[in-house]
């Protein structure tokens, strides 16, 4: 009997563990929620309620790409003179979703489907070209 208790408490530790270990994500997925839609908001709007990203780089037509990460959560957004143009890409592990973008790909009901919009199309050609050398002297 012992045995099935241990394994019964393995079990429910496991589970517990697994909780705890994505309870980071949920909270930046939160602060992500509360801004809405986070297409025309500032950096500086976005980084006052969640922090500061934890990846930046270079994107064509000097936009940039902003990253925060947390375990069970990762959002990556895309810039334009600091100005939010939408989600490009979000994972959320085990976690119910509900930050939006309309450029995820993902229609929900009462939004816009942007999956066909060729800007987006474009936008994603533009993404696979490598990116250009600075000088840096």
């Amino acid at each position: 009997m012992a045995f099935v208790w241990m394994i019964l408490g393995a079990i429910a530790l496991y589970f517990f563990v697994g909780f705890l270990v994505k309870i980071p994500g949920m909270n930046l997925q939160s602060k992500f929620t509360s801004l809405g839609d986070l297409q025309g908001k500032t950096m500086d709007e976005i980084v006052a309620v969640v922090g500061p990203p934890n990846a930046l780089s270079g994107a064509p037509d000097g936009k940039t790409v902003c990253q925060w990460m947390a375990t069970g959560f990762h959002i990556v957004l895309l810039f334009n003179d600091k100005v939010c143009e939408g989600i490009t890409h979000q994972f959320t592990a085990n976690v119910v979703s509900a930050v939006s973008s309309p450029t995820d790909g993902q229609s929900t009901e009462g939004e816009e489907d942007y999956s066909d919009d060729p800007e987006i199309e474009e936008w994603k050609k533009k993404m696979k070209e490598p990116l250009r050398k600075v000088d840096r002297r």
